[in-house]
Formats: C-alpha cells, structure tokens, sequence
C-alpha cells in the first residue's frame, strides 16, 4: 500500500537563518571598488555594467542619422539627440552648473548655454528667434514619431527594410511622396495586408526624417553662432577665467559682460530711427557719438507710440525690431508685409484688463496677425491711447540697462497727452 504524500513541517525562525553551506554572492554595491579593465565595463558575477562615456554635443550626429532604423532603435537614438550629457569641458568652457547632469535641446534657455549664454555670451534677437522656431519645430517633430510609435502593431515594429539604407533607396519613396499631401494613410483599406505594413512603417521612418532633418538645422545654426560668439569674445578679450559673479549668478554675470557693449539689434535699430527722424540727423548714432543715444527716456518713448499707434511704412529691419519690442511688452499687433506696416491692435494685462487700438479695427482680416484676438467681456476694455502705450513702453526703458544714463523725465508722458488733446 502506498505510504501518503506528506509535506516537510515549515522552517523556523532559527532555521531559517542558519549559514548556507557556499558564501552569499557579493552585493553590486560592495564591489564599487572593483578594478575596471579599461574596456569601459566594470566585470561583475555574472553581470557587466556598461559606464556612460560622455561625448561632446554633436559628435553621434552624422550621416548615418539619416539611415532607416528599427522603430525602437530610431526612438532611442532621436532621445539620445534631444537629450545631452555635457562633457567636463564643456562644463567647464559654458560654465555650466556641476548640477547639469543633462541639456535638453528643445528648450531655448538650454540651447542658449550651450552657445555660451553663461559666459557672458551676447545673441542678437535674430539669433534668439531662429533658435526659438526651429526648437518649437523639434518638439512638434518629436510628438508626431511619439505618438506614431506608440501606436505601431506589432507587424510593423518588425518589419524590416531589406536592402534600404535610406527612404530614398526604397522603390516606393517617390508613391509615398505622391500621397504625403493628402496624409499618406489615407486608402488603406485598397492596400493588401502586406503593402499597409509597409506603408505604416515607411510613415513612421518619414516622421523620424523629418526630426532629423530639423536636427541638422539646429545643428547647423548653433554651430554658426557659437563661432561668432567665440570671436566676438575673443575681440573684446572676454576669454579670461571665470571670476566668482560668473560662478554665483549666471544673470548678474550677463549683466556685467553687457556694459560696454552696443545695444542690442532691435533696440539699437530704434535708436536709429529716432536719431534720423526725430532729431533730424543725416549721420548714424554710434557708442563713440558726443550725444546720448536718446535725448530722454520720455521723448523715445513719445516717438516710439507715435510710430506704434500712427502707422507708417518702415524697413524690413525696422519692422522686426518694432516686432520684438512689442512681444516684450505683450501687445498684440498685425502686420501688412506688402506695405511693410505693422499697427497695435490690443494689449492685455497681467490683470486680465484688455486695452484695445480702435484704430485697428479699419484693417482687413486679411492682414497677417502676430497673435490670436481673444477678447474679455466689454467691460473689461478700454481704448489704448497715447499714454497708456507710452507707460508700457517707458516701465520697460527704464530696465534697459544701457539705457541707465539717459534721463528720464516721465513727466513729458502728460504733457504729451495734453499735447495730442489740444
């Protein structure tokens, strides 16, 4: 007769910590001190452990970013673009926090240090906006292979261009192109199994394309601006060593390498303009001039509204300086590119008053906008005059600091007033 299946009586506490008869295997964390054999792995049980080597911005971009690549693969490798380590010297060169572990290159703030805006480094507005547009267009660039990714079979995360390096080497690049206009997956349903996977995958490695693309441009544009900086900091001799403001506070630094430099562009095109128009000069305001650049904070600022609240037709650099003063002060504008005018249309305050141009309202629709119109209730509105702009203007002058010697004389902002009543 068969003997019944009886279970071992359960471990107790005293048995369950008695000794193993072999060692317990060495924690990971007490091997930290574990030679490495200079390979960049540190040889463990059983396990290896690959060690970061940080590369200089830009190195893994070259023309093999421009290859078809599994999904997985092409994810990992556009994060290892958007996202990048700082080298020691890089740190040490950008004077960048120890505490940057990792730039992020679809912010603006980030891409600025990494052209040298912490060692003092001066942009043009030019400079600000063309890396602030193509940033906006990678982070548009990147959700579409996101959530395209997201949202690939499990056919086409396999499927695999056979002989292709490139889209351009793919028999159906140029059908794809031809269909890309009305979105390339539309008709799907006319394809046969086989071909829609391949459509699918072809879209997704289009996407990813068209990153890279807006990659290079990024590239391209810091490396351009980074080679100015470098030599207009090596003409005023700002290539000295970091001193302690440099280290403690990035923006008072910035403020100290801005002395005795110019203007910035599109306040010193302003400055121009009010220098030939107002005061009637056939001759440019330069730094070296006797004459201050305005004559007072107050008469610019009466100049600048009248330009801004009485339009007339301006150069292409006038037109784009007024555009940058205007965001600064958050006013809402629209500009008619043919006749080169730009005219105020609102502003809205940080309390939510909204201050409107009526002027503005005799444009056309048609008229290229620089913000979407959101208006408040009725009663929250009052008509932008003369004064009201001048204020906005002036409050911010007054901060500029080249502009710290020139007097200010808010009291010419009434007078003008009174001015325009009579």
């Amino acid at each position: 007769m068969a003997r019944p299946h009886v279970e071992p009586p359960a471990l107790g506490a005293d048995d369950i910590n008695v000794s193993f008869p072999m060692p317990r295997p060495i924690s990971v964390f007490q091997l930290s001190g574990v030679s490495s054999t200079g390979s960049g792995r540190f040889v463990l049980p059983d396990l290896a452990l690959r060690k970061v080597i940080k590369k200089p911005i830009f190195e893994n971009f070259d023309e093999s970013a421009y290859n078809v690549k599994p999904p997985t693969q092409m994810l990992r490798f556009i994060d290892g673009l958007r996202y990048h380590k700082p080298t020691s010297k890089e740190s040490e060169a950008l004077n960048l926090s120890s505490a940057t572990e990792r730039i992020y290159l679809h912010v603006l703030n980030d891409i600025l240090m990494m052209c040298g805006a912490r060692k003092g480094a001066r942009f043009s507005s030019l400079d600000v906006n063309r890396l602030r547009a193509i940033a906006d267009q990678l982070g548009s660039r990147y959700e579409a292979v996101d959530e395209t990714f997201r949202t690939l079979s499990t056919d086409v995360m396999r499927y695999r261009f056979q002989g292709v390096t490139r889209l351009e080497d793919d028999p159906s690049h140029f059908e794809f192109l031809a269909n890309r206009r009305r979105n390339s997956l539309v008709g799907m349903d006319l394809l046969n199994l086989e071909d829609q996977v391949r459509r699918k995958a072809f879209h997704f490695q289009w996407l990813a394309r068209q990153y890279v693309v807006t990659f290079a441009q990024l590239k391209t544009a810091m490396q351009e601006i980074c080679d100015r900086v470098q030599k207009d900091m090596a003409v005023l001799g700002a290539l000295s060593a970091p001193t302690l403001a440099d280290i403690n506070d990035a923006v008072e630094a910035e403020f100290e390498s801005k002395t005795h430099r110019p203007f910035p562009t599109f306040l010193f095109v302003l400055i121009q303009k009010y220098h030939r128009e107002q005061r009637n000069k056939s001759t440019a305001w330069t730094i070296h001039s006797d004459e201050p650049p305005v004559d007072s904070i107050g008469h610019f600022v009466l100049y600048l509204s009248s330009v801004l609240l009485q339009p007339a037709p301006m150069t292409a650099a006038e037109l784009h300086s007024v555009q940058v003063l205007l965001q600064i002060v958050k006013a809402e504008f629209r500009i008619d590119y043919h006749s080169m005018i730009l005219v105020v249309t609102k502003v809205v305050q940080a309390d939510g008053q909204v201050i409107v141009n009526t002027l503005s309202r005799s444009w056309p629709d048609s008229v290229t906008t620089g913000v979407e119109h959101s208006c408040r209730h009725a009663s929250d509105v009052r008509v932008l005059t003369h004064k009201t702009m001048g204020s906005l203007l002036f409050a911010f002058l007054t901060t500029v600091r080249e502009l710290r010697l020139v007097p200010r004389k808010k009291e010419l902002l009434n007078r003008g007033k009174k001015m325009k009543e009579t």
